[in-house]
C-alpha cells in the first residue's frame, strides 16, 4: 500500500496595516482609544496623509446623504462632538456608534454576535480595519481589528493596557454573556 495523500485545507489570511495601540486610560473610553486608532490607520491607509480626507470633493463627501470628513481626532474632539450620544460615565453603547460613523465615513451593523459570520468579516477585512464595539465581562468594550485568519483568528488592537496587539479567536465573541448582546461592526466607506 502507498502513501496515502490527505488534502489539507488552505487558510485565508488577510491582515491590513497595523494600527497605533492607544491605551485607553479610563476603563469607559475604550471606544475613544480605539476609534482614534482607527483613524489614524484608515486616514493613512487610503492615502489620507494630511490628516483629512484627500480625494476629490474633499470638503463634499457624502454617505447616506450626509456629508462627512475623515480625520485625526483625540480625546477631547470626539467628546466635544458626540458627548450628546455617550452615558454619564463617557462610555459609549453600540446602538449609538451608527450615529457617530456617519460622520467620519465609517459605516456599519448593530447585530449580536450569533450573526457574525466568518466569511462577511473576511470579505470586510479585505476594505478597511474594523472597528468592534462588544459585551466584554461587565461592560461595553471596543477594538479594531486588522487581520483575519480561517478559521475564525483575528489581529486586534485592544486598548486595554494589558492587552496591545493581539490576536482572538472569532469563538470569543459567542462566549457566553456575549452571545446574546448587540454589537456593532464598522468599515470605511
Amino acid at each position: 500500500m502507498g502513501n496515502i495523500y490527505v488534502p489539507t485545507r488552505k487558510e485565508l489570511h488577510y491582515t491590513r496595516s497595523t494600527p497605533a495601540f492607544i491605551a485607553q486610560g479610563d476603563t469607559h473610553l475604550c471606544w475613544a482609544a480605539s476609534l482614534q486608532s482607527w483613524l489614524d490607520v484608515t486616514v493613512r491607509e487610503f492615502g489620507e496623509a494630511t490628516g483629512t480626507w484627500s480625494g476629490p470633493e474633499a470638503e463634499r463627501n457624502f454617505f447616506n446623504g450626509l456629508p462627512w470628513k475623515r480625520e485625526r481626532l483625540e480625546l477631547k474632539d470626539m467628546i466635544g462632538r458626540w458627548g450628546d450620544l455617550l452615558n454619564a460615565d463617557k462610555s459609549l453603547v453600540p446602538e449609538n456608534m451608527p450615529k457617530i460613523a456617519l460622520d467620519i465615513g465609517m459605516t456599519g451593523s448593530v447585530l449580536k454576535s450569533p450573526q457574525l459570520v466568518a466569511q462577511s468579516l473576511f470579505e470586510k477585512i479585505q476594505s478597511s480595519c474594523l472597528y468592534v464595539i462588544y459585551f466584554s465581562v461587565m461592560m461595553n468594550h471596543a477594538i479594531v481589528v486588522y487581520g483575519y485568519t480561517t478559521p475564525g483568528t483575528l489581529d486586534v488592537m485592544d486598548p486595554n493596557p494589558t492587552q496591545g496587539l493581539i490576536t482572538r479567536a472569532l469563538s470569543f465573541f459567542s462566549e457566553p454573556g456575549r452571545a446574546d448582546r448587540t454589537m456593532f461592526i464598522g468599515w470605511a466607506v
